[in-house]
């Protein structure tokens, strides 16, 4: 998870500084989780996980409301100014993260409340 956290770290950074984005909360959000990782301190590591499973699962909430899958994501790339395969593979990747995080969150918890 530490690598993954280091990664997502690494491609916010990217999304500042050369596009698409001119903020990205994942900035502040990936070190928090690479410290806690690097630190071993489950709470805050279960509070990062939580974060994420919200940030993503929000996204993907939104997406899934307009039932993307109805036009084969033709709707969904048009709206982006996108190709299709770019909406399905997006839409993937929130539910795969927000599944991901969960687990981790999951996980954090019980050892944490095994420390308790």
């Amino acid at each position: 998870m530490l690598f993954i956290a280091a990664l997502q770290w690494v491609w916010s950074v990217k999304n500042i500084f050369s596009g698409p984005l001119k903020a990205d909360s994942g900035i502040v959000s990936w070190a928090l989780l690479v410290f806690a990782r690097l630190t071993e301190n489950t709470f805050l590591s279960l509070s990062i996980c939580v974060f994420q499973v919200c940030a993503f699962g929000f996204v993907f909430a939104l997406i899934a409301k307009s039932k993307p899958w109805q036009s084969d994501f033709a709707r969904l790339a048009k709206k982006y100014n996108k190709s299709q395969r770019w909406a399905k593979m997006f839409t993937g990747y929130l539910l795969g993260h927000t599944l991901f995080w969960a687990i981790c969150a999951r996980e954090f918890y019980v050892q944490w409340e095994l420390r308790a």
